[in-house]
């Protein structure tokens, strides 16, 4: 259950049975939901008008996207003493698929995000690195910042994610469903936003005492404006699902922080915070909304016939992964020299092949096979385990293949 004055989640709900990413309906049991909009009218989920920056919609056709509000709707325009941290916070926008997700500096040139931002789980073709862009607002294009690397190919290496495959039946995987995108230049001059370590029990607290709050653009809130949310309610439990049912749900559910913080279309990828001692730090990335279903039931109908109860969807809570368990992949990020040769990137393929670690292309790409490779070999030579493509690892492997160079630099 909330604690007290907080926004309430509602009645009971039948037991969890499956999961859906981004969709809004058809499916009984339980879902997240991504709070990822499509640029333009959307008739139905999933389908969306070509054009990239539509005018505001008009009331009379309305628009179609994902809203989870608690209770009062809290969110707010940032006030204008919070210029400089809204200004560490932008949108992800894909020119091909025509989809916005929040982003948020941890770095002077790396943002973080939600994993489905760059991935999404429903589509068949890889992903389209080249047409992701940065922006400051959705309405900027002027100063747009690209993955680094991605127009020539070679844009996979300079984002880490916890997964490109999100699994969508429990256990759900939503604790992999973050990216962090390395980009061609510097979009956040005051630095990134800290990671903080603080744990689960202790953001449970921090809600209590209405101190969790979530920066965020949404598709409905002023036409993708960015607000805020304050007094966010944190919980393990809740009035309608239990932990023991919501532990059964999600792979490693005590790295998840379930919350009340409103949201939109556009939420996806963005920060849950609080104000420290130094500042502040994200203790949360937000990536979806809890949801669950009745199971649909035949009720009959003669001849043959057999009609089917329409089945509900209600809200339990929305979804963000605990900082705390992924800030030590953001430090290594923002720290690594990652490695753009083609030719580098062959020998490294080449190198972990004579280890037997790899058995793929050798074609200069970075991809799933050869990060698995990377992290077969670190876990191998007790490193820590990152599936990076760094330089570092390019002169481990060719100092290994060739130990009297080192021992002559030695020397």
């Amino acid at each position: 259950m909330f604690g007290s004055g907080g926004k309430s989640s509602g009645q009971r709900m039948g037991r969890v049975q499956a999961l859906r990413v981004g969709r809004t309906g058809g499916l009984a049991g339980v879902w997240l939901a991504a709070a990822i909009a499509v640029l333009g009218f959307q008739p139905a989920p999933g389908t969306a008008m070509p054009s990239l920056l539509p005018s505001k919609p008009s009331a009379s056709k309305g628009v179609v996207s994902s809203i989870a509000v608690f209770g009062t709707d809290d969110r707010a325009r940032m006030p204008a003493e919070r210029t400089t941290l809204a200004d560490q916070i932008g949108v992800l926008v894909d020119l091909e698929r025509k989809t916005v997700c929040t982003a948020f500096c941890v770095g002077h040139a790396t943002v973080m995000t939600a994993g489905h931002c760059l991935y999404p789980p429903d589509s068949r073709e890889p992903a389209r690195l080249k047409d992701i862009r940065f922006r400051k607002d959705l309405t900027t294009t002027r100063n747009d910042a690209r993955i680094a690397g991605a127009s020539s190919g070679a844009g996979a290496q300079h984002v880490s994610a916890g997964t490109t495959r999100l699994s969508l039946r429990p256990p759900i995987d939503a604790v992999k469903d973050w990216a962090i995108a390395r980009l061609d230049r510097d979009v956040c001059p005051m630095g990134g936003l800290t990671l903080s370590r603080r744990t689960n029990e202790e953001i449970i607290e921090l809600a209590r005492e209405r101190r969790v709050y979530q920066i965020a653009f949404h598709r409905d809130f002023q036409y993708f404006s960015r607000a805020i949310a304050r007094s966010c309610e944190v919980e393990r439990s809740f009035k309608d699902v239990g932990w023991e049912t919501i532990s059964q749900d999600f792979h490693e559910p005590e790295s998840l922080i379930l919350h009340t913080c409103d949201t939109g279309g556009s939420s996806s990828g963005s920060p849950l915070l609080i104000d420290g001692a130094d500042g502040p730090e994200v203790v949360g990335l937000n990536v979806g909304t809890y949801l669950q279903s009745n199971a649909t039931a035949p009720l009959g109908g003669g001849a043959g016939r057999n009609v089917q109860a329409a089945a509900t969807t209600r809200d339990i809570a929305n979804t963000a992964i605990a900082a705390h368990t992924i800030a030590n992949i953001a430090i290594a990020f923002n720290r690594a020299e990652i490695l753009s040769d083609p030719k580098q990137v062959r020998d490294v393929a080449a190198w972990l092949d004579e280890h037997r670690l790899y058995t793929g292309r050798r074609d200069g790409r970075y991809g799933p096979a050869l990060k698995s490779a990377i992290e077969a070999y670190e876990v191998r030579q007790g490193l820590a385990v990152t599936g990076f493509l760094t330089k570092s690892l390019w002169h481990r492997l060719d100092q290994q293949r060739h130990p009297s160079r080192l021992r002559r630099i030695r020397d």
